[in-house]
């Protein structure tokens, strides 16, 4: 309560007491009072303002620090995935490269294990390229090669796989449907006819040939060693 003594307004607490009939705490004046609640109550404002600003930077710092380590998970994961094909696929002409190839050759087995799906390897050499290398240079016979690989693309179907092995040697695995080898014989002839197609390389007219060796699974050969060299040696 607020009462008036000694001629300034106090705050007053009055509770009774055991012993006594009446307790008086009399307090400090209320302008003093109020003056010290003020002086508390900025502080306590004051620091508000303060933390809510640290709150405020932190956040803003934790916020940019998540988005550079995500840029940066994102950059890695990139580079990752470059990495990954770079070791899987052939610079040059996008093909799958070696690596890839005998990664698929040894699923191609597991399937034919599993499921009895049987496959060919064939294994393509082209003749007279080092000719053409060598006339006309590195960068006429990376052409050429690069016109090769989208050949090839268009009469491989999505089930077979066709890789560069390296060089100018390419290679193929081949699905056999129903009519057995006979059908990698018939991709062998597709393969053939567009390849010995000219090539219009600066403004030349140039005809190469094809060397093409054939090995099925299982007959000639159980894993993808075996498969390769008796398909190399075919040709």
């Amino acid at each position: 309560v607020l009462a008036k003594t000694d001629g300034k307004v106090r705050y007053v607490s009055v509770r009774a007491m055991p012993e006594y009939p009446l307790f008086v705490n009399i307090s400090v004046a209320e302008d003093t009072a109020l003056a010290n609640w003020r002086h508390r109550a900025t502080i306590i404002g004051l620091g508000s303002a303060v933390l809510l600003i640290c709150s405020i930077c932190f956040l803003m710092a934790a916020t940019t620090q998540v988005r550079r380590l995500s840029r940066s998970e994102a950059s890695l994961a990139q580079k990752s995935n470059q990495l990954a094909r770079m070791a899987r696929y052939d610079a040059l002409t996008g093909l799958a490269n070696r690596t890839l190839f005998m990664e698929r050759v040894r699923g191609a087995l597991t399937r034919m294990c599993d499921h009895g799906e049987e496959f060919s390897i064939l294994m393509l050499d082209l003749d007279r390229f080092k000719n053409v290398n060598d006339s006309l240079g590195h960068a006429v016979g990376d052409s050429q090669l690069q016109i090769v690989a989208q050949r090839l693309r268009k009469i491989v179907h999505d089930v077979d796989n066709v890789v560069r092995f390296g060089g100018d040697e390419f290679a193929v695995l081949h699905k056999i449907g129903r009519n057995k080898k006979d059908g990698a014989i018939v991709l062998a002839n597709r393969i053939l006819t567009a390849l010995t197609e000219p090539y219009d390389l600066e403004g030349r007219k140039i005809t190469i040939g094809t060397s093409i060796g054939i090995a099925s699974a299982p007959q000639d050969g159980n894993d993808a060693e075996a498969l390769i060299k008796n398909a190399d040696l075919a040709l």
